[in-house]
């Protein structure tokens, strides 16, 4: 995320060059599908048989698979190059893996469409250094100032997916929008790496990788590749905010309002209208844009470990808020979802700009690939656990989300004490605006 407070949407588009222009220009054509495709997904498995528990399986080899494709991401996008990578594996993580929950109708066939969407983990690496790697820092403001707002304010599209919902039902409805998804996305990789040109560094690295075989080197190996950032890791600082991230990535798909079990609590445990429930997706949407246009500039220059404080404190109030609304109060959902947004739009800019900023310097790639490893990992676990939770007693799955961001809470108030530098400063351009 980045500083808000020296920008705006037509001067910062006149910023971009290059690489990072292209990429913002062509995010629409994945932002829009993906939000209206995603939101009903849950629901379409469970329209075809797929049980609660059997969402968490799901979930947790989507985390297992990208453990694996994390892993591989940097030293992939160093022997391919950045733009053929990302064209390569954009095309399979997107419009392939929606082409497959097309035609899925049983568990099999959508655990297929998670493994092979989880090389989406491998094109965070590689999409990444094709906005960055050669824009200088005013562009990269300027462009993940508008990637996020993209992103965000798509998702106030939502109520379109409901509406198709209510004529056509969730089956139906889906697969259009899975198609849709399929038709726009592939027509954006492949137009999009027509104006890419390869990075400056990229082409670097190809051509020392070139020069190494011709005189008959041999490369150092993955581990050699991490072998900066495992040092980086040394650092308790840098661990720390690791394990920061770790938590709170991982709670995002299992327990956040975007996560596959959202759906199915606002529809069976409290007797919403599966076509009303895209509204409070727009809401969400609606609401985290304000905050990320409006409220995130003003507090920027405050203590950042505070604010982050109270955007935790206020996404435990809309967690507990869900577990204790009593069935059918549309507006009480609502607020939930209001205390929700204004908390998650005020912590993740702040978490983004830290990881950045303590990992600064060649370690970086290294540290966010690793990083990703880390979330995988332990989502593995903790998306099973889930599954089980929501089968014996949905609102269990918003209680043990809760006690995640309490850990949150008491790594922040531990990096308070030990590092009170870290407390102050404005969010900065982070690369995080596509994992999410």
């Amino acid at each position: 995320m980045a500083d808000f407070r020296s920008s705006n949407i037509v001067t910062a588009l006149r910023t971009l060059q290059g690489n990072t222009r292209i990429a913002v220009l062509f995010e629409p054509l994945w932002g829009v599908p993906f939000v209206l495709c995603n939101f009903y997904l849950s629901l379409y498995m469970k329209s075809l048989g797929v049980t609660d528990r059997e969402i968490g399986y799901l979930i947790s080899l989507g985390f297992a698979a990208g453990a694996i494709t994390s892993f591989l991401g940097g030293p992939l996008t160093d022997r391919l190059g950045r733009r053929k990578t990302t064209l390569i594996f954009d095309l399979i993580a997107w419009p392939t893996a929606y082409a497959v929950y097309i035609f899925s109708h049983s568990f099999w066939l959508f655990a297929l469409g998670m493994l092979v969407n989880s090389v989406w983990r491998i094109v965070s690496v590689s999409w990444n250094l094709m906005v960055v790697e050669d824009a200088d820092n005013e562009q990269r403001r300027a462009a993940f100032n508008l990637l996020n707002i993209v992103t965000v304010a798509t998702g106030i599209l939502t109520p379109l997916a409901g509406l198709l919902v209510r004529y056509t039902g969730v089956v139906t409805a889906e697969r259009a929008l899975l198609a849709f998804a399929v038709l726009s996305i592939a027509v954006q990789v492949i137009l999009r790496n027509r104006y890419f040109t390869e990075t400056r560094a990229g082409r670097d690295i190809l051509r020392r990788r070139q020069e190494a075989r011709a005189n008959g080197a041999r490369g150092g190996g993955v581990i050699a590749s991490y072998r900066e950032a495992f040092a980086a890791l040394r650092s308790r600082k840098v661990l720390k905010v690791v394990c920061l991230v770790t938590l709170y990535m991982v709670f995002i798909p299992v327990g956040s309002f975007s996560s596959f079990y959202f759906a199915p609590y606002l529809t069976e445990t409290l007797g919403l209208g599966k076509a009303a429930i895209s509204l409070l997706g727009g809401l969400y949407s609606a609401l985290l844009l304000v905050v990320l246009v409006v409220v995130v500039p003003l507090i920027s220059g405050g203590n950042r470990l505070g604010n982050m404080l109270v955007g935790l404190a206020l996404q435990i109030a809309g967690l507990i808020m869900f577990v204790v609304i009593p069935t059918g109060s549309f507006a009480l959902v609502a607020l939930a979802v209001a205390i929700y947004a204004a908390g998650f739009s005020i912590f993740k800019p702040f978490m983004d700009s830290m990881l950045a900023e303590v990992t600064e310097g060649r370690s970086r790639a290294g540290i966010y690939a690793l990083n990703n490893t880390f979330i995988s990992l332990t989502g593995s676990g903790a998306a099973i656990l889930s599954g089980y939770l929501f089968s014996l007693w949905p609102p269990a799955v918003w209680i043990a989300s809760a006690v995640i961001l309490v850990g949150c809470s008491a790594i922040l108030f531990s990096l308070r004490r030990a590092e009170p530098a870290l407390a102050d400063g404005p969010p900065v351009a982070t690369t995080q605006a596509k994992a999410v």
